[in-house]
Formats: C-alpha cells, structure tokens, sequence
C-alpha cells in the first residue's frame, strides 16, 4: 500500500473503537517482526521481478481482518485489497492473489484473460494520487509509524 493508502485506513481505524485498532497495530508489529529481514530488503529493492519474489515470501493473514473474516477498513482498504482475485499479474501471469484464490479462480476457464492487470491499476493509481508511487506492505508501515497508531 502507499502512504495516501496508509493514511485513509489510519483514518478509519481511529474513527473506531482503539481496542480493534490496538489489536491490528499488534498483529501487524508480530508480522513486521516475523519478516523484519525481508522488509529491509524491500527498502533497497527497485520495484521489478526481485522484489516481487521477495514480497511474495512476507505471507501473513491480513490483520484488518475481523474475527468474522471481515475487512475492518471497508471503504477505505487500499487498491490491493479491492483488486484480491478480481485482477491479474500480468507480469507472473496469474490472477492476483493468494493461492486460494488462484484455486477458485482456475474453476473458470480462461478467466485470467478476462480480468484486468493489478499492476495497470497500481500505475494509474501512482499517476493520480501523490504520493502513491511507493508501496510497502501493511506491516513495514504499521511498524515505522507505531507510536502514532498507539495513540
């Protein structure tokens, strides 16, 4: 996600109750800690086919994510989450998102060529908003920023 991104579910996690959003910061500081060498390494990487393949290793249960399953930040989760196998990578050439989703995804004959290129929207993203040209994952923002998400 980009910082436009971060700030928008920033906004929606302090418009509710803290103890969800001491909860996620929590969940999201374990996953930063988990995969704290490879968000390093994402810092110093260009965007491109290396740094895809190490973002691929950071797997985690996307903390929004209530106890029922459900996204927390609805309306404000970022381009990622409303693209989640509903878009294709066009670059690996498979729908976009984890494999599960490629597993219900494969049911439908030839639905990659049907659906639109994530990486496309991400550019176009980039293009209209400032400062949605750089991308990290949830975690590595949640814990460069911890002590604000605390407050």
């Amino acid at each position: 996600m980009s910082a436009p991104e971060v700030l928008a579910v920033g906004a929606a996690l302090f418009a509710g109750p803290r103890e969800v959003r001491l909860r996620v910061v929590g969940e999201m500081l374990d996953v930063a800690e988990r995969f704290e060498d490879e968000l390093l390494l994402l810092e110093s990487i260009t965007p491109g086919a290396e740094r895809d393949e190490v973002a691929a290793r950071v797997k985690f249960r996307c903390p929004l994510l209530g106890q029922g399953g459900a996204c927390t930040v609805y309306a404000a989760r970022e381009l990622n989450a409303r693209t989640f196998g509903q878009s294709v990578d066009d670059v690996r050439g498979e729908p976009y998102g984890c494999a599960l989703t490629h597993a219900r995804l494969a049911v439908l004959q030839d639905a990659a060529p049907r659906l639109f290129s994530a990486r496309e929207a991400r550019r176009r993203l980039a293009q209209q908003v400032p400062g949605a040209g750089f991308v990290h994952v949830y975690p590595w923002w949640f814990a460069r920023h911890e002590a604000a998400w605390r407050a």
